[in-house]
């Protein structure tokens, strides 16, 4: 790691998340575009899209717990701690300083 500029690392972890974001939100337009065309399958010159519409079940295990008033022991029970490690990314403060004046 010690080859490694962290600096450089970081930068570049910050701006795949940001196209990641990026993308996702076209992502999302382009699902709306085709919903709203209402066709079962939409072909593209490589790609097609199907639509496919389903119902899905879910249950409010939250709501059920609260309603079955579980004791502290039973949610002791069968709660697990796992050790996680997350890196979050933003863009520097002074960052944006310098380009909000520029």
């Amino acid at each position: 790691m010690n080859d490694i500029n962290i600096q450089s690392v970081v930068d570049e972890l910050g701006r795949i998340r940001a196209q990641q974001g990026q993308l996702k939100d076209r992502e999302a337009e382009l699902r709306d575009i085709i919903k709203n065309a209402n066709v079962p399958v939409a072909l593209g010159e490589r790609f097609e899209a199907k639509r496919v519409e389903s119902d899905r079940t879910s249950i409010d295990w939250k709501s059920v717990a609260e309603k079955l008033n579980p004791s502290r022991q039973l949610i002791t029970a069968h709660t697990s701690v796992s050790h996680i490690i997350s890196i979050r990314t933003s863009v520097r403060k002074d960052v944006l300083a310098e380009e909000a004046q520029s």
